[in-house]
């Protein structure tokens, strides 16, 4: 009489522990980075304040700006994708930027964010 398996074996309980281990290794990349993302929003919108006038500025100033704003947050993110452009009565800036984490060996995942903000004179 042939006795018939029950339960998992070894090879299926490893293969699942693999699976959650990779997601948890991918979870552990991706969720600081969109952390710093969030970060990177409020900085964004801090520009917009009262006593933040970047009408008055020019484009170095609100670029060392936000450079400073991002090294006082303890942020690694490059700025030389920023872009700013004007016109008379509006600045438009554009940042695309992307995050880089190692999963393994030589095999990296890439986070792209988007960034636009429009200020205008009212």
């Amino acid at each position: 009489m042939l006795k018939q398996q029950k339960g998992q074996t070894w090879l299926s309980a490893l293969l699942i522990i693999g699976v959650i281990v990779f997601f948890l290794r991918i979870g552990m990349i991706a969720i600081p980075a969109y952390f710093d993302d969030s970060q990177v929003n409020i900085i964004l919108g801090n520009l917009d304040l009262p006593n933040e006038d970047p009408f008055s500025r020019t484009n170095f100033d609100i670029k060392s700006w936000i450079d400073k704003r991002l090294k006082d947050n303890n942020l690694p993110i490059d700025t030389s994708g920023l872009v700013i452009k004007r016109s008379p009565n509006t600045i438009d800036l554009q940042w695309q930027y992307e995050r880089r984490g190692n999963l393994l060996g030589n095999i990296d995942i890439v986070l792209n964010f988007t960034h636009e903000k429009k200020f205008s004179i009212e």
